[in-house]
């Protein structure tokens, strides 16, 4: 793995120290939105260079961090010239996971970098093989169920390695902590003695009847697996109640929900329509990713999502394609509602602590995550539950003990006191 370096160090050209210093807060996105850059095909001098200078209302991308990508081995020439470039292997890694991308920068800004520290902490506390130069991951990936509590690893119920993640072996993964959240819940359907866990989210999902992860696991509501790309998966689905359904988004320490990268795209030949004013369905229609990869997200039925307010407000106040931040997960998400569980509840768990879940900048100016879900996915149940909320309820469960201490003692403490 690429070692982490501190951004304010690295430097190769004069001012570069003053500019990194000038976008500190929005680092990890301008690298992110670098390697989306390269993410299909390879890129050009000019590319970058008209990248770096920001188009249609996108703000450029600072350009040393093109020639930075290149120093940490993200991306490499493809000939002598260097006028092409594209990703490597760990490039690829690292835009399959951005919240992995705060490791680079040595945890910047304080709440990754103290969970790094504290979760390297717990895991020499349990004798994990680590990574010399990363001890908050396991040195082989191959291991990555030592990233779960010992009651569930094995368990019949754990995703197939098609849709385990990249980084799963990543003590700070947001799908081994929903794996630990929630495959106690899984197994307690069939398996009295984990019947605790059903105690424990009553008081969220009461009566559960099946619980699955990836979902699904089998066909491609939104038409994603024929163009090559991944799939979008729901997290967790829950079968409860009176035959409710609750689709679940498990968040831990990841800066907010995730964007679109087609804007990015050497392939795409319709960036005017990305940056089109007064974004509706007709511009949807001509969407590079409707259009040219044949997605259903704006294909009939008309989508759900372009009635919400989060939309309209969106089209009015700002030029361009709405869905190229955080609403686009939120968008995907929507759509699985739409075309695979009609009247489903949308459902966000992820720990208070995480500072993006009260940042202005990711809630679109709400000043809750409960008040964005309520704007973002209007007409559909949304709920947030807090990490902190079920961790209070497991301790007046006493069967629930030893999960307990596993959680607060990697999960809890790990992001405690951040701001």
């Amino acid at each position: 793995m690429t070692k982490k370096s501190n951004l304010r160090s690295s430097g190769s050209s004069a001012g570069t120290g003053d500019a990194i210093e000038a976008v500190d807060d929005l680092l990890a996105e301008y690298i992110h939105r670098a390697l989306l850059a390269h993410e299909h095909e390879e890129t050009t001098t000019d590319r970058r260079r008209s990248l770096a200078r920001g188009t249609g209302g996108q703000p450029g991308i600072p350009g040393w961090i093109f020639g930075w990508l290149g120093r940490k081995e993200l991306t490499v020439a493809v000939d002598s010239s260097d006028e092409r470039r594209r990703l490597t292997d760990e490039g690829r890694r690292y835009l399959a996971e951005p919240e992995c991308i705060e490791d680079l920068l040595g945890g910047n800004g304080g709440f990754i970098r103290r969970a790094n520290e504290r979760l390297a902490a717990f895991a020499r506390k349990g004798d994990l093989v680590t990574q010399p130069d990363r001890p908050w991951v396991l040195k082989d990936a191959a291991n990555w169920q030592d990233n779960l509590w010992e009651g569930i690893q094995g368990s019949k119920v754990l995703p197939p390695r098609r849709d385990r993640h990249t980084w799963a072996h990543h003590l700070r993964s947001s799908q081994a902590f929903a794996l630990n959240l929630f495959v106690p819940l899984a197994r307690s359907v069939q398996e009295p003695s984990f019947r605790w866990a059903a105690d424990v989210w009553r008081p969220c999902f009461d009566r559960v009847a099946a619980v699955a992860f990836e979902y699904p696991a089998i066909g491609d509501p939104l038409n994603e697996a024929e163009s090559g790309d991944h799939r979008t998966r729901v997290d967790v689905k829950i079968d409860f109640g009176n035959k409710q359904v609750a689709l679940v988004e498990v968040k831990y320490t990841e800066p907010g929900f995730g964007g679109c990268s087609a804007y990015y795209s050497d392939e795409n030949r319709a960036r005017d329509v990305c940056r089109a004013p007064g974004w509706s369905t007709k511009h949807a229609q001509h969407c590079y990713l409707t259009a040219v990869k044949k997605r259903r997200y704006f294909r009939d039925p008309v989508p759900s999502c372009f009635g919400f307010p989060a939309i309209q407000d969106y089209a009015q106040e700002q030029a361009g394609c709405p869905f190229h931040g955080g609403l686009y997960q939120i968008m995907r998400n929507a759509r699985m509602i739409d075309l695979a569980a009609p009247g489903a509840e949308f459902v966000v768990v992820a720990p208070l602590a995480n500072p993006a879940l009260k940042s202005s900048r990711s809630l679109y100016g709400k000043s809750t995550i409960g008040d964005f879900l309520t704007w973002a996915v209007p007409g559909t149940r949304t709920r947030f539950v807090d990490f902190e909320r079920i961790v209070e309820v497991a301790r007046n469960v006493s069967d629930a003990r030893d999960w307990l201490g596993y959680m607060e003692s990697k999960y809890l403490r790990a992001i405690e006191g951040a701001s």
